[in-house]
């Protein structure tokens, strides 16, 4: 049995695996549109990743992005429209972000990525 040494930390929230065709971190997160209505997006949560994607079928419901070169898997870049401050709701806090939109292969209910 592995003892614990050292300060222990308690977590205000978990982030549940949800089973689809394999086993994702999912989250909701409700995006501002510029109609002004929430909207609920299914995202994996990447705690790791340095930025939000959306993928191109949402992209309808906000600005049009400018593309911008971004970093990708690797060393390579590539260019990408990026959405500037997009305000998102996510646990119970609001905050605005810069929004990248690319494709994703992923589960057709997944509609991105958050980072």
């Amino acid at each position: 049995m592995v003892k614990p040494r050292g300060p222990t930390k308690r977590f205000e929230w978990t982030i549940p695996f949800t089973k689809l065709d394999k086993w994702y971190p999912l989250v909701e997160v409700n995006f501002l549109t510029q109609s002004g209505a929430w909207i609920p997006i299914p995202l994996i949560f990447d705690s790791g990743a340095e930025a939000t994607l959306l993928l191109p079928r949402y992209a309808n419901h906000f600005p049009d992005g400018e593309d911008e070169p971004i970093g990708v898997v690797g060393s390579s870049r590539i260019s990408a429209p990026v959405i500037r401050d997009i305000e998102i709701e996510f646990l119970d806090r609001r905050l605005k972000c810069d929004v990248i939109v690319r494709p994703l292969p992923c589960h057709p209910f997944i509609g991105g990525l958050f980072g």
